[in-house]
């Protein structure tokens, strides 16, 4: 049996299938968003691997200098050092507001990592948790403030 559609109806179902595909694009545009921020996370934490390969790259128990700023891929305007079990309320005074971001790598209770927070215009902008079989040399010494300097030395005490 065939069915005569009229202009009417043909104009009702397009309209149908523009409504159809507007769920979809919304989706598709929230996945590419997604991806986004998936990548931005890893940008991230791209700034720990490349210092550990740059650690990496000299013998066991010989000291590489890094500098920061230009080592690594990063803008800041300080550098902090937070060694194991730093309290939290002297993480609180230097990181304000964006504390909750770190607060879950738990620095306080550990004692595998040092934390690096690095800071520009009093925000949050990376971290860096290295594992504490680096040892770091510091050109001055660590203060009740944590603010180091952006250039320091590591020693990696053993080798795979």
């Amino acid at each position: 049996m065939l069915t005569l559609i009229t202009g009417k109806e043909a104009a009702h179902d397009d309209s149908a299938k523009k409504w159809a595909i507007l769920p979809v694009t919304i989706a598709m545009l929230f996945f590419l968003l997604l991806i986004g921020s998936n990548k931005d996370q890893a940008i991230e934490g791209d700034v720990e691997a490349q210092l550990i390969s740059l650690i990496e790259k000299k013998s066991a128990n010989q000291t590489v200098y890094i500098d920061f700023k230009k080592d690594l891929n990063i803008e800041f305007d300080n550098v902090y050092l937070f060694p194991p079990y730093t309290k939290e309320e002297d993480q609180k005074k230097i990181l304000t507001f964006d504390w909750v971001r770190v607060k879950d790598i738990g620095i306080q209770f550990r004692d595998d990592i040092n934390l690096f927070i690095f800071m520009k215009d009093e925000k949050l902008v990376d971290t860096i948790q290295l594992p504490r079989n680096y040892k770091i040399k510091l050109t001055e010494p660590l203060n009740n403030e944590y603010r180091i300097s952006s250039t320091i030395g590591i020693v990696n005490t053993y080798k795979n």
